[in-house]
């Protein structure tokens, strides 16, 4: 499928592809030639192939990963669970770049290195809990040129569209694309050299966790004790109506005081502790 390209922005070209927000960048400027990042990153990462279940069956992964990121940014699929490394100081490098370029904020990196041809990467979503329902995703890749696939969920008049990703191309994915569209890098037939692709995560624009605001709790408060006073005048009033107050009443009014008043303390317990 051929693309119509537009630019968004210097060296930023926004794809044309529906239910998507996909921009290209086909050359970006690493500040030393690309292959000695990837030989940098092959030699000094430290690799892993991992187990993964597919259908309830167990198999390991065709590529080789690494995860590095914030501190607390696990991240897990298909089984796998992975605690993030700390970033070293060439993919800070090349993070705090990237976030130059698309002016978006980067917490983690997946790094995934195919050796060869035969390595690949099957059609999935990067749709994970903890990413987030909008996750920003920017690709970096380095080596060897792959095609990356990209197939609409539910939408089968649209074709299939294959992207090649050349040495030092950065590939940008946000909005709904995870949403509505697999991606995938497949097999080849040809043997070729070793292609790497990272990607960078974020949870996307208002999927972060937010601790609520003290206005925002004591609003809350005061929407309960409105709600308990409410009642509670409303049971005074209906016993003021009435001829006498009998001391069966007064209880079930003295009772009623002693519930908003524990209920108050637990409510401001409750708001330290969150605003803590």
């Amino acid at each position: 499928m051929t693309l119509d390209l537009f630019a968004d922005e210097p060296n930023l070209e926004r794809l044309g592809i529906e239910d998507a927000e996909i921009s290209l960048v086909r050359q970006i400027d690493l500040g030393e030639p690309s292959e000695d990042v990837l030989m940098e990153l092959v030699r000094e990462t430290p690799w892993r192939q991992e187990p993964v279940t597919i259908y309830g069956k167990r198999h390991l992964q065709p590529r080789l990963i690494a995860w590095y990121g914030d501190a607390g940014q696990s991240y897990s699929y298909s089984g796998i669970v992975l605690e993030p490394l700390p970033w070293n100081k060439i993919l800070s490098r090349l993070r705090d770049l990237v976030q130059d370029l698309v002016h978006e904020h980067f917490n983690s990196v997946l790094l995934n290195y195919y050796r060869d041809h035969r390595d690949s990467m099957g059609f999935h979503s990067d749709d994970e809990r903890e990413l987030g329902p909008t996750p920003i995703i920017a690709s970096v890749s380095l080596g060897a040129t792959r095609t990356f696939v990209l197939k609409h969920k539910t939408r089968a008049e649209l074709k299939p569209i294959r992207l090649e990703l050349p040495s030092g191309s950065l590939l940008l994915m946000k909005g709904l694309t995870q949403k509505n569209w697999k991606h995938g890098i497949d097999k080849q037939s040809k043997p070729c050299g070793p292609p790497f692709v990272r990607y960078l995560r974020t949870r996307g624009e208002g999927t972060a966790k937010v601790k609520p605001t003290a206005v925002q709790c004591r609003c809350v408060l005061l929407f309960l004790a409105c709600t308990l006073s409410g009642s509670l005048n409303k049971s005074w009033v209906d016993d003021r109506n009435q001829a006498s107050v009998s001391p069966n009443n007064r209880l079930q009014i003295f009772a009623s005081v002693l519930s908003v008043a524990a209920v108050g303390a637990l409510l401001l317990t409750l708001l330290s502790v969150v605003l803590a």
